[in-house]
């Protein structure tokens, strides 16, 4: 039998029985450990005999679900049992193989040894929001200006190409930037934001211009990329 499934032993063959260890004849009780019980079997004529009966129970199960945990929500889980032979799960999760959970449950492991016998265990999966990220608007700088990008909406942001959040950079070309913005529960979000590089005007003006005094003069730059002002 199982640990914590009761048994009920009952002697045939005479009119009353006497059973070692506190047993009663035809009442069920729990064993709480392998062994072999003996019944002594009176008849009226006071002659008795004596059987025996071994209860085997089997070593209890320690079911073990895993630990409750958190996911951002999307993520994948794996629950996996432990401490029996065969493992079914609430929900239609299959032991070992990974699954996106929709909203924080409670699943319930249903766990069988080869002896056929069987225990619960439960593993709570809290499924967290994400953060809302921001990078903010598409902007435009001439080349050779500095720009700042600072990200929104979660705790600690990290951006690509090296650039630090909050702090000024001169980016070298046309680009978009991707941060990843992470909250106090480590789940995340992506924002991104291009930065357009304009190429800067190339003025010319003649080197020397020789004029007499009180005459005057009109300079005519030239620009390469750009307008006069």
């Amino acid at each position: 039998i199982c640990r914590g499934d009761s048994i009920r032993l009952e002697g045939t063959g005479a009119d009353t029985y006497l059973w070692d260890f506190g047993v009663e004849n035809g009442r069920s009780f729990q064993p709480d450990s392998t062994r072999t019980y003996t019944v002594i079997g009176m008849a009226a004529n006071q002659c008795h005999d004596t059987a025996q009966i071994t209860v085997k129970v089997s070593s209890s199960l320690e079911v073990d679900a895993g630990p409750d945990r958190n996911v951002c929500i999307g993520e994948k889980v794996t629950l996996s049992g432990s401490g029996a032979k065969v493992y079914t799960w609430s929900d239609g999760v299959v032991d070992g193989i990974p699954f996106v959970p929709t909203s924080t449950r409670t699943y319930t492991l249903y766990a069988e040894d080869e002896n056929g016998c069987m225990d619960t265990a439960q593993v709570q999966i809290t499924v967290l929001p994400r953060p809302q990220v921001t990078a903010g608007a598409d902007r435009s700088i001439c080349e050779g200006d500095q720009i700042r990008l600072e990200g929104k909406g979660a705790l600690t942001y990290t951006w690509d190409q090296n650039v630090i959040n909050n702090q000024l950079f001169k980016p070298q070309s046309t680009s978009v930037y991707a941060g990843i913005g992470r909250d106090a529960k480590d789940c995340t979000d992506t924002a991104q934001v291009r930065v357009q590089g304009n190429p800067a005007p190339k003025v010319e003006l003649p080197a020397i211009i020789g004029i007499c005094a009180g005459e005057t003069v009109t300079l005519e730059p030239k620009a390469a990329g750009g307008t006069g002002v």
